[in-house]
């Protein structure tokens, strides 16, 4: 979605790929010979101590904490903003109002609104200031949400940074939402945030912003199925629901060789709307002779009401999991999948105008059998992420962070082939939704797994009673 976001952006250049291979089969080797082992998965998502989050907490500011009974002005801002969450949340009247300030080289910071939600955190903040400018920045060297948070992205938590917008009566406004993946989410918690830049001024604003969890219930879940020989089965634990967010606890147990096997799963309600996913991670892996168990998070958005029960639809997915590549390098390069006989060489890359045109050639590597129709899937799958949105966590999977940003996330515009001996195409981004598009601040997200589709096992349906 919101990368992340990566601890590690550089992926394996050419001539360590055979190396690579050949070390995830002697791993799978070794993880069979292991009785059990367990891997817990490493990143910068925030647990739920505020010791773990490396935001540089400020003084205790004393604020006035009350609950909007009419909200007209936040509610406003996050319809202006654009933060689902916080548009659901402000419309049923439960954002906290905050107004804690913080004052630097002239500019007032405050921190006016902030709700928590299932396991997201979302603020709003307001900046005055005489000579405060958007116009006066040095775009080239600066965020382009037009502030900067302090600590370093792999300290940061993760979650959706919405840019800096001038209001009517002259002051700016922005809306953040953060996310926290702790195992059990605290019910009051105190978010430490430091702002080291607003707008075209630099100084040093932090908050200490207390937050309570709205309430959530929570259903337990003994829900079950498995594929006809066994072999993958997907077991449900609990769903726990907020106003605006729910999240999917589930256990799946793979075969000793499907370490790097995911699951993918479709959610509609019993009136067939789709509920919207966050994202999609697993907590913890453990393994033994004959098996793999991963305990699995699935972070969902909003649940009407009305809903009575959801059905599920589960398919394990076999294929070669999405890699990024960072654009910040010298062209040729390569970008391999790790799993799978496919890489890609990026030859040129040009930005003209609001575009951004990509050269590359689709190598297979062993020659598998492919359709001719995916490998244009694959080109029209290309997006461009912003590589602070990413997480490289300890088990090569990347973690992608949803709650975007406007820019974060830049869809192919086109694809075209170039060379059919080659397999050459060139896909082209439009970037008139980005301001100041820099190169060096994105990566490339390619679907490795569009060309092994083949590798996908649809299980049964499962029903969720809610109610």
């Amino acid at each position: 979605m919101d990368k992340k976001q990566f601890d590690n952006h550089d992926l394996p250049r050419t001539e360590i790929m055979e190396a690579i291979y050949k070390g995830m089969n002697e791993g799978r080797e070794i993880r069979r010979k292991n009785k059990r082992k367990t891997r817990t998965k490493l990143s910068a998502w925030v647990t739920g101590t505020a010791a773990s989050v490396v935001l540089a907490s400020g003084f205790v500011i004393s604020p006035v904490n009350t609950v909007l009974a009419e909200v007209p002005l936040i509610g406003k801002l996050y319809e202006q903003l654009n933060f689902e969450i916080g548009k659901e949340i402000a419309a049923s009247n439960l954002v906290t109002e905050i107004n804690q300030k913080a004052t630097s080289n002239g500019v007032d910071v405050t921190v006016t609104s902030a709700f928590y939600d299932g396991n997201i955190i979302g603020v709003t903040i307001k900046a005055v200031g005489k000579d405060l400018s958007l116009k006066d920045m040095d775009k080239e060297h600066s965020p382009e949400s037009g502030y900067a948070i302090g600590g370093s992205d792999k300290e940061q938590l993760a979650g959706s940074r919405g840019k800096l917008e001038k209001l009517k009566d002259g002051s700016y406004a922005a809306g953040l939402e953060f996310e926290m993946r702790d195992g059990k989410l605290p019910k009051n918690y105190t978010l430490p945030l430091t702002f080291t830049q607003m707008a075209n001024k630099e100084g040093t604003w932090k908050f200490d912003i207390p937050v309570t969890q709205l309430p959530v219930r929570t259903v337990k879940l003994d829900e079950r199925v498995s594929t006809e020989d066994l072999a993958h089965t997907i077991e449900m634990k609990s769903l726990t629901i907020g106003k605006a967010t729910a999240t999917l606890e589930y256990t799946s147990v793979h075969p000793v060789d499907g370490i790097n096997e995911g699951i993918n799963m479709k959610v509609l309600d019993d009136q067939g709307r789709i509920v919207s996913e966050r994202s999609h991670s697993f907590a913890n892996v453990t393994e033994n002779q004959t098996s793999i168990i991963k305990q699995n998070v699935l972070q969902l958005g909003k649940i009407n009401q009305d809903t009575n029960y959801l059905m599920v639809y589960p398919e394990v997915d076999r294929k070669a999991i999405d890699i990024t590549e960072p654009l910040n390098q010298k062209v040729p390069f390569e970008a391999a999948s790790l799993h799978s006989d496919f890489k890609i060489i990026v030859k040129k890359i040009v930005k003209k105008d609001n575009r951004l045109m990509i050269d590359y050639e689709i190598v297979n590597v062993k020659r598998s059998k492919v359709k001719e129709g995916w490998y244009k899937q694959f080109a029209e799958g290309i997006h461009l992420i912003r590589t602070s949105n990413i997480i490289k966590s300890d088990d090569e999977q990347s973690q992608y962070n949803v709650l975007i940003s406007p820019g974060s996330l830049i869809t192919t515009n086109t694809s075209k082939k170039l060379d059919q001996e080659k397999i050459s195409f060139q896909t082209t981004f439009n970037l008139d939704s980005v301001e100041n598009m820099n190169i060096n601040d994105y990566s490339l997200k390619l679907p490795f797994g569009v060309l092994s589709k083949e590798e996908r096992i649809k299980l049964s349906p499962i029903q969720l009673t809610i109610k």
